[in-house]
């Protein structure tokens, strides 16, 4: 402050404290410093989060597949009835039983997992797996952690397993899901018993039919007749379900209502059934890389401030 500014009645404890700030405001220079650094921050976090968007992607890639969600599941009899119809699409249908024991016959090592049964080729419903033929009877899969429970090594193919009553040969090691075990073909082994009913196996309650586009699992429950619902899980890892609201025309409202009514239905699916341990796995990296990618944007956008932030400073001081 300036003399003038005391002689025209400035506060003396006003002019005190205005110095005191000027001193204790870093010089330009610091400023500068510490933006850059904060830049730095930025950008290495927007690459961090950048790679685990990208990990998390392909997680799920691992994991998505378009599946066919079945009000009332289907006993082995009746998916042979499917197969055996004209024009069939390829498809595998699926369900999960919890808690099954599983066991190093050798090691005498046992644990409580789940168990994915499947009628049908694993490729379908996890297409970067290791692959359980059609038909596999002798067969498994095993997560990455639950052959580490077993074993304790990831190298295990040709090791065999007892699952429930249920002897079988590990054909390879799954990276996602991480537990749990998947194998087809006569699993009345699994429940401990040979002499349960036919309507005790009734849990094939997904179906994953070939091409994965909605279109193909629509057209294979119009054909076949079946009490079920296109599971959208696709909607969790972006928005591109918003295109899907717009109408033939713009002008359509009773389309727009109808699509909007159709979305709500898609969500509340989702939000309502019992989901297995493959697609809970699959939301969770779905949630994973949505996060990651917003956070992503954020830095990004901080970085951008900043730069702005000293141009202007730069115009200004020029």
């Amino acid at each position: 402050m300036r003399k003038g500014a005391l002689q025209n009645g400035a506060n003396p404890m006003l002019v005190r404290c205005a110095k005191g700030f000027a001193q204790a405001m870093p010089p330009k220079g610091a400023l500068q410093y510490r933006g850059l650094l904060l830049a730095l921050g930025f950008l290495l976090a927007a690459v961090g989060l950048a790679f685990g968007a990208v990990k998390a992607k392909n997680r799920a890639d691992a994991t998505g597949s378009m599946t066919i969600y079945l009000e009332t599941s289907l006993s082995e009899q009746d998916l042979h009835a499917l197969r055996k119809r004209e024009n069939s699409m390829e498809f595998t249908a699926w369900g999960e039983r919890l808690d099954v024991t599983v066991a190093d016959p050798d090691l005498g090592r046992r644990i409580q997992t789940e168990v994915l049964v499947l009628d049908g080729s694993s490729e379908l419903v996890l297409p970067l797996a290791p692959v359980l033929a059609a038909g596999d009877t002798g067969g498994c899969l095993l997560g990455e952690e639950t052959a580490w429970e077993l074993f304790g090594s990831t190298q295990v193919t040709g090791e065999k397993v007892l699952i429930g009553n249920e002897p079988r040969v590990v054909r390879g090691v799954v990276g996602f899901p991480q537990h749990g075990v998947m194998l087809g073909g006569n699993v009345k082994g699994i429940t401990g018993t040979e002499t349960s009913t036919d309507k005790e196996f009734q849990y094939y309650n997904r179906i994953t039919v070939e091409g994965g586009k909605v279109s193909d699992a629509e057209e294979f429950l119009m054909m076949n007749g079946l009490d079920g619902e296109v599971l959208r899980l696709d909607y969790l890892r972006s928005l591109h379900w918003i295109t899907e609201l717009v109408p033939g025309k713009w002008s359509d409202f009773s389309g727009w209502k109808n699509n909007i009514t159709k979305k709500k239905e898609d969500f509340g699916l989702i939000s309502r059934i019992s989901k297995n341990s493959v697609e809970l796995y699959y939301e969770r990296q779905c949630r994973l890389y949505m996060w990651d990618t917003v956070m992503e944007a954020v830095c990004i956008l901080g970085i951008v401030c900043i730069c702005f932030k000293f141009k202007k400073r730069k115009i200004l001081s020029g």
